[in-house]
């Protein structure tokens, strides 16, 4: 299995939806990097986890499956939607591009989709709002 960008509830705090959101929410700056023009492609969780499972119901001897949103997100954009959903305006200092930073992620998810039934099911904005909701109420 092939994940792209993945994210949502306990997930890896070194990666730009745990970083940006948790800093937007805490009035703290945020670097971007790039003009904002770079895309990901997000992947909520519960999607990967559905691939997961499909996954594991086959019989396969060697397969590379992609599992990703297959809707890459402009930095830029990623950011608006964190701000829109927290109804907080982001901090944010511009640095330069990061040398070799890779410009667009794009998962083609039609291998996954055709052996194993799967494709993703949420957007950004719903997953990041679930995401969000998580990072409010958690207890740690």
């Amino acid at each position: 299995m092939r994940f792209f960008t993945v994210y949502g509830p306990r997930g890896r705090p070194d990666m730009a939806p745990a970083i940006f959101a948790k800093s937007i929410m805490e009035n703290r700056e945020i670097l971007q990097f790039g003009d904002g023009t770079s895309s990901r492609d997000y992947t909520y969780i519960d999607d990967v986890v559905d691939g997961i499972i499909k996954a594991c119901s086959k019989n396969f001897q060697f397969e590379i499956i992609n599992l990703g949103n297959s809707s890459p997100v402009k930095l830029g954009n990623f950011i608006k939607i964190i701000e829109q959903l927290c109804l907080l305006k982001a901090k944010i200092r511009m640095m330069p591009k990061q040398v070799g930073d890779v410009e667009k992620t794009w998962a083609n998810v039609e291998k996954a989709k055709k052996l194993l039934g799967w494709e993703p099911k949420t957007s950004i904005r719903d997953g990041l709002n679930r995401y969000i909701e998580w990072l409010e109420n958690r207890q740690d």
